[in-house]
C-alpha cells in the first residue's frame, strides 16, 4: 500500500513576514541597507566607534535595527557586523555594494527581465565592485582550498609552474592568488568591454 501524498505547502507560508505594507518595508530595508554599507565601508579606514559617533542619526538606524547597542563600555556589534580581518570585511562589502548596484541597474531599466549580454551589461560600477569582492575567492584558494587538494601545493611550488587567470577583470582575484604563491609567473586575461587585452608577469 502506498503512503498517502504530503500535503502541498502554500507559497505564501514560505514568504517573508513583511507585514501588512510589503513594499514600505522593502523601500524601508534598503535604506537600512544602505546605513549598514556606508558604515562598514568607513570602518574600513577608521576606528568603528569613530564611525558610529561621528553620524548619530546613521547610527539610530542601526540601533532601531538591533544591529548596534549601547553599553556601558560603549557600542555592541551584532555578531553579523564582526569581519574575520579587514581584508574579508574589503571583499564583504564590495559585494554587497555589487549586490545593490545590479538591482538598481536592474530597476532603472527600461527593457523588462533580466539585462541582456551578462556582466558586460552592467555599468562600470558593479563591474568593479564585484571584481574587488573576489579577492576573498582568491584568499580562499591559496589558503584554504589549494592545501587540502591532494598534490596541489607539491605541483604549484614546483619549478615552471604558472597560474593562468583568465577574464581577470579589475585583477583583485589574480592579486590575492599572487600575494598567495609569490613565486609563481603570472599571465592575466583581462575580458573589458568586448576587448582581451593581455597583461605579462605581475
Amino acid at each position: 500500500m502506498s503512503a498517502p501524498p504530503e500535503p502541498v505547502t502554500s507559497s505564501t507560508s514560505l514568504a517573508l513576514p513583511l507585514g501588512e505594507n510589503p513594499v514600505a518595508v522593502l523601500e524601508a530595508a534598503a535604506w537600512a541597507m544602505a546605513a549598514v554599507l556606508s558604515t562598514q565601508r568607513q570602518a574600513l579606514s577608521a576606528p568603528l566607534a569613530d564611525v558610529l559617533a561621528c553620524d548619530p542619526q546613521r547610527t539610530a538606524v542601526l540601533e532601531s535595527l538591533g544591529l548596534v547597542l549601547r553599553g556601558p563600555d560603549g557600542f555592541v556589534l551584532h555578531p553579523s557586523l564582526d569581519q574575520v580581518d579587514a581584508a574579508t570585511a574589503r571583499s564583504a562589502v564590495e559585494a554587497k555594494l555589487s549586490s545593490l548596484r545590479q538591482a538598481v541597474s536592474a530597476a532603472a531599466s527600461e527593457v523588462a527581465g533580466t539585462p541582456q549580454g551578462g556582466w558586460g551589461a552592467q555599468p562600470d560600477e558593479v563591474l568593479l565592485s564585484q571584481g574587488r569582492a573576489s579577492a576573498a575567492t582568491g584568499r580562499a584558494l591559496a589558503a584554504k582550498i589549494v592545501p587540502r587538494l591532494a598534490g596541489c601545493t607539491e605541483r604549484l611550488a614546483a619549478e615552471g609552474s604558472r597560474i593562468l587567470d583568465v577574464g581577470t577583470g579589475v585583477g583583485a582575484l589574480a592579486l590575492a592568488l599572487a600575494q598567495g604563491f609569490p613565486r609563481h609567473g603570472w599571465r592575466a586575461s583581462t575580458y573589458w568591454r568586448g576587448r582581451w587585452p593581455w597583461r605579462g608577469r605581475s
